[in-house]
């Protein structure tokens, strides 16, 4: 009679068996989906068809795959907080809330998960990377936005039987390519972990406190080719992996240090109007710092100096400072009815005459006395506007001045003489 019941028993084990993990339609599978389809449903991960078939190219849902996932990995629903709103009649909606309170999905704009769209493989392996943690790089220009998940479950051999034709990222998952992608998962999960550590925040760290820092946690640098950028030369600007993702142990991160900022040209605005000096040097890609200064010799609303000195390399955003005239401290005088700008009454003096009459410009024209060598660099005298019927025009100057003496007609040189 025992042993009656020992044969009975070992019958209802064995059809359990094959009732649970042998269908009808899976025996033309490569080995891979065979052995994964009758392990995941041995342990009641997925299941098949009540006609006997598991139906190996249907495709799977989103809400489908969500019921898997939390099977699968035992997932703890430990925040119970609601997560979309097109779930809540739907008969996923408890293991869809447990996938997104841990962090894995995070669904479509408007809060909503479309539970029943076919999941594509692209998004199967994006959930599976996140679910195991793995090493995810930056998204790089103009790649696809699932390919650094999808590298990283090629790197973690969770499409290892699976053939490339197969899984075509954009297309709607199947359910025997899905079932062999988890099961790889599970196996990859039973692996011994490197140990994580999280990624400090390197930007704006010199080079040699960045390494420290990446040493400190147990990761190295991976100095790339420096760029120019407004941070000084050697401090970082960039880092591949953000500021507190986790990554294993001895993981690589690239970092971009500066080149320091590109070096301009500090254009020339000396005699020049406030607008016109504020163009040159917006132009050459700096700043402008502004100094108001009375002055007898230059005209108001021109620029008496600037520093750095006119030619001078400096760095991109530099601020340039600007001396400007609000003009002489006593009132203007009058040269033929032209505006000049004033040396005072006790000053000695000497004049510099123009004959205007001898030039071929029609209409009127600009006459600019400069002098040159001085100590404050180059000083505009006088500037204005004239015509051929003005004859000669005579133009004091300071008598003890020294340099040299430049007419220009029209911004065009005319004669110069050296002051002793």
């Amino acid at each position: 009679m025992k042993k009656l019941i020992s044969v009975i028993l070992l019958i209802y084990v064995c059809s359990s068996l094959v009732f649970a993990a042998s269908f009808s339609d899976i025996e033309n599978l490569d080995k891979p989906h065979i052995n994964a389809i009758e392990d995941l449903t041995n342990k009641n991960i997925i299941s098949g068809y009540p006609d006997g078939t598991f139906r190996p190219s249907n495709t799977i849902t989103r809400a489908e795959f969500t019921k898997i996932l939390v099977v699968a990995f035992d997932m703890k629903n430990l925040l119970n907080v609601e997560s979309f709103s097109d779930i809540n009649d739907h008969w996923a909606k408890e293991y869809i809330d447990t996938v997104y309170n841990n962090g894995i999905i995070k669904g479509y704009e408007g809060n909503v998960f479309k539970p029943d769209n076919t999941i594509t493989y692209a998004e199967t392996a994006t959930i599976l990377a996140k679910t195991l943690s793995l090493n995810i790089s930056e998204l790089k220009e103009g790649e696809d936005w699932y390919t650094p998940y999808w590298n990283a479950i090629l790197e973690a051999s969770l499409l290892n039987g699976i053939y490339s034709k197969d899984i075509i990222p954009s297309l709607s998952a199947n359910r025997a390519v899905v079932a062999l992608m988890v099961y790889n998962s599970l196996k990859y999960n039973e692996l011994p972990r490197k140990k994580t550590v999280q990624v400090p925040n390197l930007v704006g760290d010199n080079s040699v406190s960045a390494n420290m820092k990446l040493e400190q946690v147990g990761l190295k640098a991976n100095f790339e080719e420096p760029v120019q950028h407004e941070f000084p030369e050697g401090y970082i600007i960039k880092q591949n992996i953000p500021v507190d993702e986790y990554v294993y142990e001895g993981t690589i991160i690239n970092l971009t240090p500066s080149a320091g900022p590109r070096k301009v040209e500090v254009p020339n605005v000396i005699g020049s109007s406030l607008t016109a000096a504020v163009m040159k040097i917006r132009q050459a890609n700096l700043e402008i710092e502004l100094i108001e200064e009375t002055n007898d010799i230059v005209p108001e609303d021109r620029i008496i100096r600037q520093d750095p000195p006119p030619n001078s390399l400096v760095d991109e955003k530099s601020a340039i400072k600007v001396f400007i005239s609000t003009g002489p401290s006593q009132d203007d005088v009058k040269v033929n009815g032209s505006s000049q700008s004033i040396i005072n009454d006790n000053s000695e003096t000497k004049i510099q005459t123009i004959n205007c009459g001898i030039t071929n410009i029609n209409g009127e024209f600009t006459v600019r006395l400069e002098l040159k060598g001085d100590i404050k660099g180059r000083t505009l005298i006088y500037e204005g506007l004239h015509s051929r019927k003005d004859g000669i025009i005579e133009i004091p100057y300071p008598a003890d001045a020294t340099g040299i003496l430049s007419i220009y007609i029209n911004d065009e040189l005319n004669s110069e003489k050296v002051l002793k």
